[in-house]
């Protein structure tokens, strides 16, 4: 037996009499699984960096005077190529349905990755299929940093570690032109995605290069080292070398205040960015993680269950060495060059080989009854298909009736109907398309939904200096606070609470500076006078004109 091919049991490869891979039918079952536990969500949080962008390009009169857009718009950034792959079939189909179209097809295709890796490392079908629940349904964020595969919405980062799992999967495989040109169109998606993964598999080539140097097979690993390096720069180098150059590249002016290193590390990102920021629970539960799956991995590679144990090592080592780095860069001796880079989102690959190792061993160590039941379910072909299909058609009346006890999964549709959605709504109706408003900073979904203009939230963030400072003056002119030496928890609810209290003199000042049309309050805020007309209020706030605006007034 070959040293990369795990043992395989009886009866797990041999063809079923079916004709129907299970594959067909269990992921579709996990998605729904998982539709079912977290929801589904559209045109908020990390989507307002996309969904207005994508707007705008179908139609440019919306947006032309948000800041935050036109600055996406003149230059390559992290989410352009994001933006214009939806933006062909977004041209015959309704947006919301492109995104969701999409959201489809990325969770199955990581779904489909992280059985494939599975059951590439184990030789198990079902410890391939039980990863994938255990992976995207059952441990969501068990990782350090915030980071996962899957969310509830699409984000470019799922696009990203698709590519990227599949471009784990080609090494694996041996197919080096192939595995690079994915971890170099993965960076298209996600830059550190696709860079974080293609380093691990570099740093595994060459420890086999190190470990082959004195026989044949050097040669042969040099060749891989040098095609898997050529075709990830190679494929990569269009839409990375711009993107680094540009937000990487340059030096921040130390002598301006605050420094970029507190905006982005210490107020917008500590979540992503400081080890000392992460919550105790996640490091609970990744711990957990890691235990039972060092356990779970050692086990089967004593049973010579595990193929290419080397890679696993030189993978969780490597995970381990950027977690090092990246606090020493960031608590100790802080580099907003390496802070960048945001290295514990590898945390997400050695989550995914603990939980091979968990499936693998926990398959393995199943009693006799139970594993010939785990194996006759992946057998289950067209019956298979036909039971997760109809569960399928009842969650999808479920989630879009509203008196379904699901609806409150369709999170879009929710949200048209709150009191807050209905704002929006009006505000898309009955205001122009080129007004500009004031909203609170927490409200990451007024740009979609009402398809207007905002001076600045708290979400959407540039990631170029002189845009980050744009976005943090007009942040703290909008929602003065004291700011904290790291930002808390309820840090947008401050800032909500600053926006809401500001003075009508102060606020007049800031909207006309600005050349707001509409300001935005919300419910629990004291009501403006003159020269500030309320135009509509119901339970979640009241949108006020400002008559200085040059516009007319809405209909």
């Amino acid at each position: 037996m070959p040293a990369s091919s795990p043992a395989s049991d009886t009866g797990l490869r041999g063809h079923s009499s079916s004709a129907v891979d299970p594959r067909w039918y269990v992921l579709p079952g996990a998605l729904l699984l998982y539709v079912l536990r977290f929801g589904y969500d559209y045109g908020t949080s990390d989507q307002d960096e996309v969904i207005p962008y994508l707007l705008h390009l179908l139609k440019p009169e919306l947006f032309a005077s948000d800041w935050f857009v036109q600055a996406q718009v003149t230059d390559l950034n992290v989410r352009t190529v994001v933006v214009w792959l939806l933006r062909g079939p977004a041209e015959v189909l309704p947006v919301w349905l492109v995104v969701l179209l999409a959201f489809v097809a990325v969770w199955l295709l990581l779904a489909g990755a992280v059985w494939a890796l599975t059951d590439h490392f184990t030789g198990d079908r079902v410890a391939a299929a039980i990863a994938v629940v255990l992976t995207l349904v059952m441990t969501p964020q068990w990782t350090l940093g915030g980071n996962d595969l899957a969310h509830s919405m699409l984000v470019p980062s799922m696009m990203g570690w698709a590519l990227a799992l599949w471009g784990l999967w080609a090494a694996l495989q041996e197919r080096w032109l192939f595995a690079g040109a994915l971890l170099g169109l993965a960076t298209w998606m996600q830059a550190l995605v696709g860079l974080q993964v293609a380093g691990i598999i570099g740093i595994w080539l060459l420890v086999r290069r190190w470990n082959r140097r004195h026989s044949l097979l050097g040669q042969a690993a040099r060749r891989a080292v040098v095609k898997f390096i050529v075709a990830v720069v190679l494929v990569s180098a269009p839409v990375l070398g711009p993107i680094l150059i540009g937000q990487v590249a340059p030096t921040p002016d130390p002598s301006a205040t605050p420094s970029l290193f507190y905006i982005m590390a210490q107020f917008r990102l500590p979540h992503h960015y400081l080890p000392s920021a992460f919550p105790v629970e996640s490091y609970v539960k990744f711990g957990g993680i890691l235990l039972l799956g060092g356990w779970g991995l050692f086990w089967l590679h004593r049973r010579s269950r595990l193929a290419h144990p080397t890679f696993v090592a030189t993978a969780l080592a490597t995970v381990a060495g950027l977690a090092i780095v990246g606090t020493l860069c960031t608590e100790v001796v802080p580099w907003l060059f390496v802070a960048k880079l945001q290295l514990f989102k590898a945390t997400v690959v050695a989550k995914l080989l603990a939980l091979v190792g968990i499936s693998g061993a926990v398959t393995a160590l199943l009693p006799g009854a139970l594993k010939r039941f785990a194996q006759g379910s992946l057998r289950l072909g067209r019956v298979g298909l036909l039971l997760v299909t109809s569960l399928w058609g009842i969650a999808l009346l479920g989630l879009t009736w509203p008196g379904s006890p699901l609806y409150h999964l369709n999170r879009p549709g929710v949200r048209l109907q709150s009191e807050r959605g209905a704002l929006m709504t009006w505000a898309q109706r009955h205001t122009p398309t080129e007004a500009q408003f004031a909203v609170p900073p927490s409200w990451s979904d007024f740009r979609t939904y009402a398809q207007r203009s905002i001076v600045v939230n708290f979400k959407a963030i540039p990631y170029r200096e002189p845009l980050i400072r744009e976005w943090f003056a007009r942040l703290t002119t909008w929602a003065p606070i004291d700011l904290p030496e790291r930002a808390p928890r309820d840090l947008q609810h401050s800032l909500d609470s600053s926006y809401s209290t500001l003075p009508p003199p102060v606020l007049l000042h800031v909207a006309e500076a600005y050349a707001v049309d509409y300001v935005v309050r919300p419910a629990d805020a004291p009501s403006l006078p003159e020269p500030f007309q309320p135009v509509q209020r119901n339970g979640a706030g009241t949108i006020y004109r400002v008559s200085s605006s040059s516009l007319p007034p809405g209909r």
